[in-house]
């Protein structure tokens, strides 16, 4: 889990954030495999946002390891390069947008072994423009509610795949 002071420090740097934690009654080795293969990610991805992986499957993940996707988001289409930065099987990866509609994307997945189980807890800090009074209204006006949606939709998903697994 990240630290009060990681926040602390993305905020007074003018980074939005949103975050969303689910308890799974498996491993912390078995919740990483899944969260560590890519193909996954269109499964995580509501449907409205046309997502697809670019990138050459199956990919091998590891720091460094570049993927590129296109989606529609309200009809637009964007194509998005992330960028693996931190990598340590099984407990987190982060991965930062390099090329895509945000100024600045980093998505933080923590993974915590806790009562015969694991916490699962994604974390993302965001500029929209990079200017923080704008980037709030913006926030405010679209793009916090459609990110709740799409978080949402994830947790909702991880939620119904790991239960048909018990």
């Amino acid at each position: 889990m990240l630290g009060n002071e990681i926040i602390e420090k993305f905020q007074r740097d003018g980074y939005l954030n949103l975050s969303r934690q689910i308890f799974l009654n498996y491993s912390i080795d078995k919740v990483f495999d899944f969260f560590s293969d890519a193909g996954n990610l269109d499964i995580l991805t509501p449907k409205w946002l046309n997502f697809n992986i670019l990138t050459d499957m199956p990919i091998s993940i590891s720091k460094g390891t570049q993927i590129e996707y296109k989606l529609k988001y309200r009809g637009v289409p964007i194509r998005w390069t992330s960028n693996i930065n931190e990598w340590e099987p099984p407990y987190f990866f982060i991965d930062e947008q390099i090329k895509g509609p945000y100024r600045k994307w980093i998505h933080f997945h923590n993974f915590q072994s806790k009562d015969s189980g694991t916490l699962v807890t994604d974390t993302v800090f965001y500029k929209i423009i990079g200017n923080k009074q704008i980037d709030g209204f913006l926030d405010f006006l679209i793009i916090k509610s459609d990110l709740d949606r799409i978080f949402d939709y994830r947790i909702k998903t991880i939620r119904t795949i790991f239960s048909k697994n018990q």
